[in-house]
């Protein structure tokens, strides 16, 4: 059988006979053996299952991560390097708007609770040596879920607003910043 071959200027398939007829040109010849080969009769199925399934167990491996980040998140707010302060400065959170002068000095108050929550909990860009650039997606995820919770902590609180103020506070990129506010659009 005679190979077909694809010309993407065109979007044809041809026979080196019809292309050299085609183009006639000298370096038809080479220029046909130079484009890929496209196999007739070639059914895509079995190639296309494959990757279908194995694109669902990356993304069951990406989920189980995510659950498994879902049910330890925090959890070293109940330890005793946090927990007292914490007591005493969340309800005070709460009646102030995030990012204001308040809120600052209420994140100064918590000092050592917050350093420590911090250097053991990678969904906060503090945690990375390089912020949020160090990140990864999951740790972005779980980031923004966090953030999605504390906004509603606040009677005025804002997930919109929360990552307009992060975007400076955090040196986020314009895309990323589209990125995190077209997820909490969509799934908020």
């Amino acid at each position: 059988m005679e190979d077909k071959r694809f010309y993407s200027e065109d979007n044809k398939v041809y026979t080196q006979e019809e292309f050299i007829e085609a183009f006639k040109d000298v370096d038809a010849i080479k220029k046909f053996k130079e484009l890929p080969i496209v196999i007739i009769g070639y059914d895509s199925t079995v190639e296309t299952m494959k990757h279908m399934r194995r694109v669902n167990e990356l993304l069951l491996m990406l989920t189980k991560k995510i659950l498994d980040r879902a049910s330890e998140h925090d959890e070293t707010k109940l330890s005793t390097q946090e927990k007292e302060l914490f007591d005493k400065y969340t309800p005070l959170l709460k009646d102030c708007t995030y990012g204001s002068d308040e809120y600052k000095g209420f994140l100064a108050g918590l000092g050592e609770a917050l350093e420590h929550h911090y250097q053991h909990n990678r969904h906060h860009p503090e945690y990375h040596k390089q912020g949020i650039e160090d990140m990864t997606l999951i740790d972005i995820l779980e980031m923004l879920a966090d953030w999605k919770a504390a906004s509603e902590r606040h009677d005025d609180g804002s997930i919109m607003k929360s990552i307009d103020e992060s975007k400076d506070r955090f040196k986020l990129t314009k895309q990323l910043t589209n990125i995190l506010k077209n997820t909490a659009k969509d799934y908020f």
